[in-house]
């Protein structure tokens, strides 16, 4: 009986150390993002960028076989679903500031 509420307690704490390890990689993930799309000055429509530009892209499934799963991909993802990056016409992506101080995700990343 002992042995199987330790086994109980051992497999929820794995999956909480799983949870938070995830969130803290995205969150990594976030901040990399942004600071990707200053450093290249993706910052207006003038300057969108496609995703090779930007350097983040999808890894392949070989990659995914032998490589630690990349979160930039994701984070992009949720960043232009939350209206922070900008996705145009062109399929080119730009940050947008104002956007970006005025979301809930800025306060997650400070």
């Amino acid at each position: 009986m002992l042995n199987t509420i330790i086994f109980i307690l051992f497999i929820i704490g794995l999956l909480v150390l799983a949870f938070f390890l995830s969130r803290m990689r995205m969150k990594r993930s976030l901040q990399q993002v942004l600071k990707i799309f200053r450093e290249k000055g993706a910052l207006d429509h003038h300057n969108a960028m496609t995703r090779e530009e930007l350097g983040i892209t999808s890894q392949s499934i070989i990659e995914r076989m032998y490589k630690v799963r990349d979160y930039k991909p994701y984070a992009l993802q949720l960043m232009v679903d939350a209206g922070i990056i900008i996705f145009d016409e062109e399929g080119k992506f730009y940050l947008s500031e104002t956007n970006f101080a005025n979301s809930n995700l800025r306060k997650l990343l400070e």
